[in-house]
Formats: C-alpha cells, sequence, structure tokens
C-alpha cells in the first residue's frame, strides 16, 4: 500500500480519511486488512 501510495503521489489521489490516518500513523511493515461486507438480501 504504502509503494502504491509512492507511485500515485503525482497523480495528487484523494484518500479517504480512514486511509489518510493509516498512512500517518502506519508503517510498511503494518499488514492491515480492508474488506467491506455487503449483507445478502435474502437469507435462508
Amino acid at each position: 500500500m504504502f509503494q502504491n501510495k509512492e507511485y500515485n503521489q503525482a497523480k495528487n489521489p484523494q484518500y479517504k480519511p480512514a486511509i489518510k490516518q493509516y498512512f500517518e500513523k502506519g508503517s510498511r511493515t503494518d499488514n492491515p486488512v480492508i474488506i467491506q461486507l455487503k449483507p445478502k438480501n435474502k437469507i435462508g
């Protein structure tokens, strides 16, 4: 993630606040898992 951030820095990307905070406080050795869950319409 950090490598992609540095690579795309010239393109001036807009990151969501959670990602910005991670880049400010995280490091290359951190291993984040970012997922987005979508509930099913019908269960069962």
